[in-house]
């Protein structure tokens, strides 16, 4: 209508007013866009970083990260996340950015320099006739540096429950073996793409001794660590009463593959959440 009324009286005037005019006109047409159609926000800000802290007990060397928004001493759960052969705490850190849920997270670091990082024992192959000895020597120390690292950790730290433990290879199978031989310290482990030697596994569930749920998460195609050295362990330890699941992923290698993190994750988060109910009794 205003238009229409302007376009009627355009004849009548200057070029100079016209122009004038038609500006005016403009900038209120502008604003009265605006007004209709506010700004939107911009992003987010992002969230801090994480506090990563380096430690060392007993002669193993760990790193700590906390969620930037929370205080280093705060109240947290624990979850341990350990390495596999030739990595570090940083390098296995990169695989739980995606980790949603607050939490302390422990990265210890293999005591034996390997390539460009670490291992915790020395390896052999589990075929028939194999000497495993040294391997299950190895496990059990490793197992038991950790284990003290967790029983000073613990109570110097405001933590809810009892620790998460996982590993990838090495680090699965040290997640077995924290889980069967020290259960005090465990209140959940998830081995991932790892197995446990014939020499560890108990014959009996131990007397006396609540051994935490182990979720062991495996790729059916893995050539280091085969599936059926897995299976048959799995089955062992449900023989012995233990309370053990074993996910197979088709055509999944050695590796952290990406429906495996989806699966530890969500295990993660559902053992945060009985940790937290487990706080609160």
């Amino acid at each position: 209508m205003i238009f229409a009324t302007v376009r009627a009286k355009l004849p009548a005037m200057t070029t100079r007013d016209q122009r004038h005019l038609l500006a005016l006109l403009l900038l209120a047409a502008a604003g009265a866009a605006l007004a209709h159609d506010p700004p939107r926000p911009g992003p987010a800000d992002p969230a801090p970083p994480p506090t990563i802290l380096e430690g060392e007990v007993g002669g193993l060397k760990y790193l700590e990260v906390v969620p930037g928004h929370v205080a280093p001493e705060g109240r947290l759960p624990m979850l341990v996340a350990i390495h596999g052969l030739g990595s570090h705490p940083r390098h296995f850190l990169r695989a739980f950015q995606g980790l949603r849920e607050p939490v302390r997270l422990i990265l210890p670091q293999g005591p034996t320099p390997h390539r460009n990082g670490f291992s915790w024992f020395p390896l052999a192959r589990a075929d028939a006739g194999a000497d495993l000895g040294p391997m299950e020597a190895g496990i059990r120390a490793s197992a038991a540096r950790i284990a003290r690292l967790l029983a000073t950790l613990v109570p110097a730290r405001p933590t809810v429950g009892k620790p998460i433990v996982t590993g990838f290879s090495q680090g699965g199978m040290l997640s077995f073996a924290l889980a069967l031989h020290h259960p005090e310290v465990v209140g959940l482990a998830i081995p991932v793409a790892g197995f446990l030697p014939p020499g560890l596994l108990p014959g009996t569930r131990p007397a006396g001794a609540r051994i935490p749920p182990i979720v062991a998460l495996h790729g059916q195609a893995d050539r280091r660590i085969k599936i059926d050295w897995v299976r048959a362990g799995v089955a062992d330890l449900a023989r012995a009463g233990i309370p053990v699941t074993l996910y197979e992923y088709p055509r999944v290698g050695h590796q952290l593959h990406g429906q495996m993190v989806q699966e530890l994750f969500a295990r993660i988060g559902v053992g945060l959440a009985e940790a937290a109910g487990d706080g609160e009794r």
